[in-house]
This record gives structure tokens, C-alpha cells and sequence, in this order.
């Protein structure tokens, strides 16, 4: 959000391993589920050849949590209306991966690795 559309918010991300992370948002994700505004679901993924299994976790917004996250929307300006619509339409149907991907080819800076 800060670098692509200059949308600033209270996360401080910084280089860690291999991503960009901001620690705060573990706590916010764990505040917004005891509140009933997301629920959070992992499927487990079995390989079909040998190697690791795989851990999904998918956040998905409570009819509370639409009902939230629309009143916040409705209070925006239009100029962070938007920046946000155009931010979900650049990057909401991209994985994990190609976000990833996207990030460390754009901004290697935020996604350092370990040294």
C-alpha cells in the first residue's frame, strides 16, 4: 500500500528472512478473530509425491465483519476509495506466490533475505 499507492498505515514492515513482515499484524489478525470479524481456516495439503506437506491458512470476513469493514469504507474519501480499489484490483487475484514474486522484483530492498 505504501509503495504503490502511497497509502500510509501503522505497520512498520521490515526485511525478515525472506519477506517483508510486520509483526503487529499477528496481533490485529488474533484481535479481529476473538471479535467475530474474521474466521480463519487451515487446510492441510498432502503432497502427492514425497516432500513436505503444506499448511493453507485462509481469512475470510464474518457477515460482522462485512458489515465492519463496509462502514469503514463508506467513511474514506474518495481519494482512498480510490487508491484502494485500484490496489484489490491489481493484486487481489494473486497467490501468495506471485505476490511474493512481485515484491521481490519491484522492492528487493523490503525483502533483503538472511545474510
Amino acid at each position: 500500500m505504501k509503495k504503490e499507492f502511497n497509502i500510509d498505515n501503522e505497520y512498520k514492515f521490515i526485511p525478515y528472512l525472506y519477506d517483508p513482515c510486520a509483526f503487529e499484524v499477528f496481533e490485529d489478525i488474533g484481535k479481529l478473530r476473538r471479535i467475530g470479524l474474521i474466521e480463519i481456516d487451515n487446510e492441510i495439503y498432502e503432497p502427492e509425491k514425497a516432500g513436505d506437506w503444506q499448511i493453507i491458512t485462509k481469512y475470510k470476513l464474518t457477515e460482522k465483519g462485512k458489515e465492519f469493514s463496509e462502514k469503514i469504507y463508506n467513511e474514506l474519501n474518495d481519494e482512498n476509495k480510490l487508491k484502494l480499489e485500484k490496489l484489490l484490483e491489481k493484486f487481489s487475484k494473486y497467490t501468495l506466490m506471485e505476490l511474493l514474486h512481485y515484491v521481490y522484483h519491484n522492492y528487493p530492498e523490503e525483502s533483503k533475505g538472511i545474510e
